[in-house]
């Protein structure tokens, strides 16, 4: 199954939007947008792990191609703001 790491992915998000949109006042939405953009950039870190360490199914086969991904990016963004 090729879009599983999107998938689960896509449900982190939606944990994360509901997370941010219960969050009451603007200053603690801006701090967990903000956290979330730094720690997205980890997701660039994937090229060290990709493929000795491990090789995730990912869109268009990026991961395998290029080192890098597009689920790696959402996952370090859903995370860190939540």
């Amino acid at each position: 199954m090729q879009y599983v790491w999107l998938i689960w992915n896509i449900l982190l998000l939606i944990i994360w939007a509901v997370i941010y949109f219960s969050l009451k006042s603007k200053q603690s939405k801006k701090e967990m947008l903000y956290v979330s953009f730094l720690t997205s950039l980890l997701g660039l870190t994937e090229p060290i792990f990709v493929p000795k360490y491990w090789n995730p199914p990912s869109l268009f086969n990026l991961a395998q191609n290029t080192g890098f991904d597009i689920e790696s990016l959402l996952f370090s963004f859903g995370i860190g703001g939540a």
